[in-house]
């Protein structure tokens, strides 16, 4: 239809054309006996082979322009590629849905990555902030650290009461922020709707993703090593107004 409307001042290749379209073969009337949603595929239709092949004007060759290969298991779609092309034709070749989507696989992993070092960043300040609230104890109970060194206490007794301290403040927080943590998580789509209803906050827009609802897979190692620092650093944190405290002159 394109090249017939380029030529309006050429009558002959018109006539040609027109005799190529006299001859093209259209199928019948076809009749839509579903629909699926899937924001990944919002331009597929699925039809007989046949019916695609009348449309491709390859209907007399049987010809396919493409095989799709469903597997057990989709994270080794690479090896069975290898395996289907060492028998199939040399000319023949293949990609994975890891392949296909590559990129917002690297995206995600990407996000992952800067989301990890925000949440690093976010424990340095429950850190300092634990630092903070610890100094301010020992320049309150300065007169009882004395009244303790008086008494006999060794410095490493004094550490260890603002260590312990900064342990418990730690622990407390680690458990409460990894229950609060788990509901957020299970209970995401529910918050993702009241943001995008109640503030218009689109979080994972669809259309920008292609997924109806905010996708969530559960590792228990990321959660260890997500904690773990954090307890650390929180208990960490005492350690320096606990020195300086065991230092004082009683």
């Amino acid at each position: 239809w394109a090249e017939w409307e380029k030529t309006k001042d050429k009558p002959e290749e018109r006539k040609t054309i027109e005799e190529k379209m006299d001859r093209l073969l259209v199928p019948n009337e076809f009749v839509v006996a579903g629909l699926f949603n899937s924001l990944q595929h919002q331009d597929y239709v699925v039809i007989s082979l046949e019916s695609g092949q009348t449309l491709s004007g390859r209907a007399s060759d049987d010809y396919v322009s493409g095989l799709s290969v469903s597997t057990t298991d989709a994270f080794r779609a690479d090896e069975y590629l290898r395996q289907i092309l060492q028998t199939a034709p040399p000319n023949w070749g293949g990609f994975t849905w890891i392949d296909k989507n590559r990129t917002f696989f690297d995206a995600i992993q990407n996000e992952r990555s800067m989301m990890f070092l925000v949440l690093m960043i976010i424990v340095l300040v429950a850190a300092f902030s634990t630092m903070i609230s610890m100094i301010i104890f020992a320049v309150q109970k300065r007169r009882e650290i004395g009244m303790v060194r008086a008494l006999g206490a060794k410095t490493s007794q004094v550490l260890g009461i603002f260590l312990g301290q900064g342990m418990v403040v730690g622990l407390l927080g680690v458990i409460l922020g990894a229950i609060g943590g788990l509901l957020v998580l299970h209970y995401r789509n529910g918050i993702r709707a009241i943001m995008a209803n109640t503030f218009n906050i689109q979080i994972f827009p669809a259309d920008i993703y292609g997924l109806a609802e905010l996708p969530a897979y559960l590792r228990p190692m990321d959660v260890f090593w997500i904690c773990l620092p954090a307890f650390v650093l929180c208990a960490g944190a005492a350690l320096l107004p606990a020195f300086f405290s065991s230092k004082e002159d009683p």
